[in-house]
């Protein structure tokens, strides 16, 4: 174990000054675990200002290492240097979880017949991060089979994956027959990305099943991929040509969509072109609670990501407080269509990119629990909408005394009035 999770096992590796070396080196060492490193980086994880010659870490020959992991606390931070991780001949590596940036050469270099090193990956901090370097990862022409899923690269200067270390985007070739770095597997290709779908092509080996893994980025930068999606299984028939459609969340601001292909061997094609979505909705909640006899207003806000076009936004009501009884919503700009009981829609004009929806509780004197009031956005095929952000609440609390129903249950009963007495 080189390093650890906790911070007493971390190595400080800073200020090398011989650009020959690595900071981190295994020869033909099996299974070692490198965890929790500081390398070219100061004590609190930013970039020296006079940047390490060396690079991060090496592996020469050293089979099934783990470099980096799930885990916050086991993450290598590695900056400065020409190179972040070097898997030299190195097989069935995982590397997981690490932070690499401002590395003058490529983030990750995977040469000297490395294979079956898995770099990233779909599940919870599997991804690596590659930011401000020159390449993301490097896979030389003798090395196959190396899986790069689910990480986060932006901000290089060059591509995010570089099959064959020839600084260029390898086309596609029919049937995918050419061989170099993970087998040149071709690329996907985008062709349309609406609010609920991202759909595209591939052409590569007949009768695989190929992985297609989708990114968003908040630049069009191309052959790179911000932040991870999520998959879609791709069957190539006869001709090799298979099409998929993605049923995709949105992300707020980030509106450029690019995808990889990965064949059952594990080889990683380089990035697609991107293509751009739709634009993106969000709704937050600005006011969260709501009183009928101070009176106190709840606010919602609706927002988008591009304000080129008038849009019209689909939004479902639900929660026990019900519109036109318990409340009115009312629109700050563009305008408010109620469409039923539990569906409203926002118009929003050319150039607004933000509106608040504001929730007046109606004062109807009767004994009643506190009572929520839920907008859920509705995607479209002319919007998505956030993945994260895509429902607010309201509480209008508990309030009067008035009873108009002995049942035990509801509005008006005489429960909730003495419920009511008691919390006053």
């Amino acid at each position: 174990l080189i390093g650890g999770t906790s911070l007493s096992s971390r190595n400080v590796i800073i200020n090398n000054a011989n650009r020959f070396e690595h900071n981190i080196r295994t020869l033909n060492s099996n299974n070692v675990v490198i965890q929790g490193n500081y390398v070219g980086v100061t004590a609190n994880g930013t970039v020296a200002v006079e940047p390490d010659l060396s690079s991060g870490i090496i592996l020469i020959g050293s089979d099934n290492a783990t470099v980096g992991g799930t885990q916050p606390e086991a993450a290598n931070v590695i900056g400065g240097g020409p190179n972040g991780i070097n898997l030299f001949g190195a097989a069935n590596a995982t590397v997981y979880g690490n932070r690499i940036e401002q590395t003058t050469n490529e983030g990750i270099d995977l040469n000297a017949g490395a294979q079956d090193n898995q770099i990233g990956g779909v599940n919870e901090g599997e991804g690596n991060l590659i930011t401000n370097s020159f390449k993301g990862v490097e896979v030389s022409a003798n090395s196959i089979e190396n899986p790069i899923r689910g990480n986060s690269m932006l901000n290089n200067t060059g591509l995010g994956i570089d099959l064959d270390d020839d600084g260029a985007i390898n086309p596609n070739d029919n049937l995918d027959g050419d061989t170099g770095g993970n087998d040149l597997q071709n690329f996907p290709v985008l062709t349309s990305a609406d609010g609920e779908e991202i759909a595209g092509t591939l052409n590569t080996t007949p009768f695989g099943l190929y992985t297609i893994d989708f990114y968003a980025s908040q630049t069009n930068t191309p052959g790179q991929g911000e932040l991870y999606l999520g998959s879609q299984i791709a069957t190539p028939d006869g001709t090799g040509n298979a099409t998929f459609t993605f049923t995709s969340p949105s992300i707020f601001d980030h509106p450029f969509i690019t995808a990889t292909a990965t064949d059952f061997g594990g080889n990683t094609s380089e990035f697609s072109a991107t293509i751009q979505r739709v634009e993106t909705v969000k709704i937050t909640t600005i006011a969260p609670t709501a009183d009928e006899n101070t009176p106190t207003n709840g606010v919602y806000r609706v927002e988008r990501d591009d304000t080129t076009n008038a849009r019209t936004i689909q939004i479902d009501l639900s929660g026990e407080a019900r519109l036109g009884d318990d409340f009115n919503l009312v629109a700050s700009a563009g305008t408010l269509n109620t469409i039923t009981a539990t569906r409203v829609e926002l118009v929003m004009p050319v150039g607004t990119g933000s509106v608040d929806l504001t929730l007046q509780p109606i004062d109807d004197i009767l004994a009643e629990a506190a009572e929520t009031a839920v907008l859920s956005l509705v995607a479209q095929a002319d919007y998505g909408i956030d993945r994260t952000d895509n429902t607010g609440t309201v509480t209008i609390g508990f309030n009067d005394f008035v009873v108009v129903d002995p049942a035990n249950e509801g509005q008006g009963t005489l429960r909730h009035a003495i419920l009511n007495a008691i919390a006053a």
